[in-house]
């Protein structure tokens, strides 16, 4: 295979094919993003079925939370062809629901040949991001995926061996953003009153309001709050 491959995953071709979209398990930054994670036909993706030269290479873990639906991730340059089958499959396919993906590992020939590769990202070398750390430091990737393939002949016009190796290491950080209270909120003072989102109603908190008779004006008090079994129920002190 010969086409550029955003993280060297073979099984994104998939979705050149009619009815195949990602699945949102593999889409984001989630560092547990699944590989080989895409709905075909509306199907959920796990739903499809992984061949390896005919052979089964489904992973069934039932913890399978992230990593991939793959057992054997095949690199791609160790892959001579890749079939998909999204519909109409003869009768030698069974399981699916979805789709049939079938990669055809590569062979030995009479001449010897191979390839080697490192692809490499450094902090250094990567763009600070749509939003800057407060620290004003870009967050920390390390990215080495390296790997070889080389095949020939055993015996010219009669054995021939094939292999490929790949290794993948990764060390990163993630900007993260989350919304912490302020210490007035901890105290139980808010700004607005806290509603109950389905009925409006006014629900228990840690504020009350009161009107100042005569100068138009409004001070804020705090309250003490109790909740009783037949309601809510706001105490006011001075």
């Amino acid at each position: 295979m010969e086409l550029p491959l955003n993280g060297r995953e073979g099984s994104p071709l998939a979705i050149l094919r009619p009815g195949v979209r990602q699945s949102a398990l593999n889409i984001g930054s989630s560092t547990t993003n699944r590989e080989g994670a895409f709905n075909v036909n509306g199907m959920r993706s796990t739903l499809n079925k992984f061949l390896l030269d005919g052979l089964d290479n489904n992973a069934y873990g039932t913890s399978n939370q992230g990593f991939s639906n793959q057992t054997v991730q095949p690199s791609p340059d160790a892959v001579a062809e890749f079939e998909v089958v999204t519909n109409n499959m003869s009768a030698e396919y069974g399981r699916s629901g979805g789709a049939t993906i079938n990669p055809a590992y590569k062979g030995g020939t009479n001449q010897f040949r191979g390839a080697a590769w490192e692809f490499y990202r450094d902090t250094t070398l990567n763009a600070t991001g749509l939003c800057k750390p407060p620290t004003g430091v870009k967050p920390v990737l390390e990215r080495n995926q390296d790997g070889a393939a080389f095949g020939g002949p055993i015996v010219r016009n009669k054995a021939f061996f094939f292999g490929d190796w790949e290794s993948f290491r990764q060390s990163c950080e993630l900007v993260m953003f989350s919304t912490i209270p302020t210490p007035a909120q901890r105290q139980g003072i808010l700004a607005v009153d806290a509603r109950n989102p389905i009925t409006t109603r006014r629900a228990w908190c840690g504020t009350c309001r009161s009107g100042t008779a005569g100068s138009g004006s409004t001070t804020r008090t705090r309250c003490a709050t109790r909740l009783s079994a037949a309601g809510p129920s706001v105490a006011s002190t001075p």
